[in-house]
């Protein structure tokens, strides 16, 4: 088993150059899992990342869009150094980016860091799928709850989300928001907690959470105007996204009774 997960891990994770020895032993863990949950079929599990929702997109047609977009920028120079009649050097600086700013101006660089996001984001769908599907087979689970990291990088997506509780077949508990596994946007850092408790009431209300947090907190996670509703009675943390996950705006927010 060791050998098989070292295997997928040269394989599948080299991409992923900052993650920590013991993170990489979970991504290969997980995908040697989902493997074997596909009768061995790697390409199944492939696919399942390549179709994977992120922001509203496969996984496939944003590394398809990353392409275009690198013909596209890397066209743009061409058509400008030869209209500035600039020297080969000169537009090879613009594709590498220049030496002063030690290359972090390049173009290939700036697309690097898509890339970086969309594989650590893929990586995401993997390991959280196939957690998932083991979870649904371990008859001690009774819900599932949404686990947020709850810190100034937090989306609105998984601060509404934060807390919220299912049964073990998916329905939601207490609210009306359906069952989503993680990651639900790029660099998503939430997951699902299985519980074992057969107490439907969640640990924590997210609303109630917000409001004993000290007003620096509150700003960091919903910004100066959102916290101050917050505190006056005028926001409900259930409003800060439609049902469709979708933030909404301060103008928006303004216009709800």
């Amino acid at each position: 088993t060791e050998a098989m997960i070292e295997a997928v891990e040269l394989e599948q994770v080299a991409a992923e150059d900052d993650a920590t020895p013991g993170r990489k032993k979970e991504i290969a863990a997980a995908l040697l899992i989902l493997y074997l949950m596909r009768d061995k079929q790697p390409k199944l599990a492939v696919d399942k990342v390549g179709k994977a929702q992120i922001d509203g997109h496969t996984a496939t047609a944003l590394r398809n869009e990353q392409k275009r977009a690198i013909k596209w920028k890397l066209a743009g120079l061409l058509r400008v150094g030869k209209a500035q009649d600039q020297k080969a050097s000169e537009i090879a600086e613009a594709v590498t980016g220049t030496k002063a700013m030690g290359r972090k101006d390049s173009v290939l660089n700036v697309n690097k860091a898509h890339a970086k996001t969309l594989v650590r984001t893929t990586m995401a769908v993997v390991v959280n799928n196939a957690r998932q599907a083991v979870m649904d087979k371990v008859p001690v689970i009774k819900f599932y709850d949404h686990e947020s990291i709850l810190d100034g990088k937090t989306s609105h997506i998984c601060i509404k989300r934060a807390f919220k509780r299912w049964t073990k077949d998916k329905k939601p508990v207490g609210h009306n928001l359906a069952f989503r596994v993680p990651p639900l946007h790029s660099n998503c850092r939430s997951r699902i907690r299985p519980i074992m408790s057969t107490n439907p009431e969640p640990a924590q209300d997210i609303q109630e959470w917000m409001l004993a947090q000290d007003e620096d907190t509150q700003r960091d996670l919903l910004g100066k105007w959102r916290s101050e509703a917050l505190r006056e009675g005028k926001l409900k943390i259930s409003d800060i996204t439609n049902m469709s996950d979708r933030p909404l705006t301060i103008e928006q927010l303004k216009t709800m009774k």
